[in-house]
């Protein structure tokens, strides 16, 4: 019998163990994995990719993470539009992200809602270069 207790006890110990490394590698704050969208190309750049968009203080901010292959290596102008499909984008950005280097870009939105964000109103659009900002290379529409 003690040997059956001792068993349970260290798959306890090994099953919490295991979803402590997994929480740990979770961005700190977040409560889940993200909401995790495509990005895809537009005008034949060959660049796509995601955008993962992470709630912050309690949903009121959001964290925004695009990740992007085929990228230049040069800085490309990044932001939030409204926009209900890629091709229907405001020329000017409702939130200005940092740009994408490399092909990544990471920006905190605080007090920008991710539900407000996830609404199907808004899409991610990558300008060509920093000075052709409205020559759009790549689009990820944000719903839910």
């Amino acid at each position: 019998m003690s040997k059956r207790i001792v068993r349970t006890f260290l798959a306890l110990a090994f099953a919490l163990g295991c979803s402590g490394l997994a929480t740990a590698q979770m961005p700190p704050g977040d409560p889940g994995l993200g909401n995790k969208l495509g990005i895809q190309e537009m005008n034949n750049s060959g660049e796509a990719g995601e955008v993962t968009l992470f709630g912050r203080n309690g949903g009121r901010s959001t964290l925004v993470v695009v990740n992007v292959q085929g990228s230049p290596h040069r800085p490309q102008p990044l932001g939030i539009h409204r926009a209900r499909t890629c091709e229907s984008a405001e020329p000017a950005a409702a939130f200005h992200l940092n740009n994408l280097v490399n092909g990544h870009s990471a920006t905190l939105l605080p007090n920008v809602a991710i539900l407000r964000l996830l609404s199907g109103n808004y899409s991610v659009m990558i300008g060509s270069q920093m000075s052709n900002p409205t020559h759009y290379v790549s689009c990820g529409h944000l719903y839910t």
